[in-house]
């Protein structure tokens, strides 16, 4: 088996990668990054058998002298790198050693919402609908796609101290079940009283009684950020999430989280300074 075209290679790896259902939005960063390489290594008449670090390199100092961050021509190098490595594995490349290749942009502190984080968005929020989404969010670690995808019929209300929720088609396709507290569980109760709820109804709605979608979920975060003077992000929500529950077994967290590798689970419940701190404080002795 040969490929004559890195264009030829590039289809190879994206039939791949669909096959292990990789999200649509990661296809699409594919697409973004890899098919301008593609087209850029053929008309120079490179040979994917013969690749080497110098063509990558010619490349991506192409890139460097472009207007583009750093992080974006990191992002194109990560995702070319990825495309040759798999080639490496059907045998179609050689191995070339991107130690050094990529302008590492400097890693920005990820947002971590903390419960008091919560209580301050919490303090400001007048709308029942708006209160549900962040209990609910936070104290179940949902994706806001999966938040925006939920109906009525996936809540279980029926245990006593917690309610159940059953994630339909998360990331990867993957259905599981994660759960959340009384106070998200209440939070929706309260809401539900106030909306059309049949089994097959949108739990949150947005505009002209629709489904709530993502971009109202990021408006709602971003609405009462500004109020509460802090930034929280529906993704700071998740991680929070991880953060608070870093005590329990690393796989049911996995689990409930829905992540395919136990180690995307561990860079989410990583401490950092703030987490020392607190960490210290707590065990100090008298």
């Amino acid at each position: 088996m040969s490929v004559a075209t890195f264009r030829q290679l590039y289809i190879e790896f994206f039939e791949q990668r669909t096959a292990a259902k990789v999200t649509k939005g990661t296809l699409a960063i594919y697409g973004y990054t890899l098919i301008p390489f593609c087209h850029w290594a053929d008309e120079q008449g490179l040979d994917p058998a013969k690749i080497n670090r110098q063509d990558v390199g010619s490349y991506i100092q192409i890139l460097s002298k472009s207007d583009r961050k750093k992080a974006t021509v990191d992002l194109h190098g990560r995702n070319i790198r990825a495309m040759i490595r798999f080639g490496e594995l059907e045998g179609l490349c050689p191995s070339v050693n991107f130690h050094g290749l990529l302008p590492r942009p400097p890693k920005k502190k990820q947002i971590v919402a903390r419960s008091t984080d919560v209580e301050k968005l919490l303090a400001h929020c007048t709308l029942l609908r708006d209160r549900a989404v962040i209990l609910a969010m936070f104290e179940s670690g949902i994706r806001r796609r999966e938040c925006s995808n939920l109906n009525w019929c996936d809540l279980d209300f029926t245990p006593q101290d917690v309610l159940r929720i059953r994630v339909k088609s998360g990331k990867g396709d993957k259905d599981r079940v994660t759960f959340a507290a009384n106070r998200a569980k209440a939070a929706l109760t309260a809401y539900q009283a106030t909306i059309p709820h049949g089994n097959e109804d949108p739990v949150f709605l947005g505009r002209f009684e629709r489904r709530l979608g993502i971009q109202g979920i990021d408006r709602i975060y971003k609405k009462y950020s500004r109020l509460a003077g802090i930034k929280i992000t529906p993704h700071a929500m998740r991680r929070g999430f991880a953060v608070e529950h870093r005590d329990m077994s690393i796989w049911d967290l996995q689990r409930l989280m829905g992540h395919a590798s136990v180690e995307t689970t561990r860079l989410y419940v990583q401490t950092d300074e703030d987490d020392l701190l607190d960490s210290y404080r707590a065990h100090l002795t008298a």
